[in-house]
């Protein structure tokens, strides 16, 4: 958690959201994650791969 948060400081209105509730943001994300992965799964490719790319960039930011 600690390296986390170090990692993200630049953000900090994300930060701050993530200290509040850390464990409980981080595992809803990841089914939101996961559900929206397999909705994207049925769209076309081209907005799949754009979309995609950004939600797993967005997981890496988070951890």
């Amino acid at each position: 958690i600690l390296h986390s948060k170090n990692r993200s400081e630049g953000y900090t209105s994300f930060t701050i959201f993530n200290y509040n509730s850390s464990f409980y943001t981080n595992y809803t994300t990841q089914i939101f994650l996961l559900l929206f992965g397999l909705l994207l799964f049925f769209s076309p490719p081209n907005y799949t791969k754009c979309v995609w790319s950004l939600s797993l960039f967005s997981s890496f930011l988070m951890w």
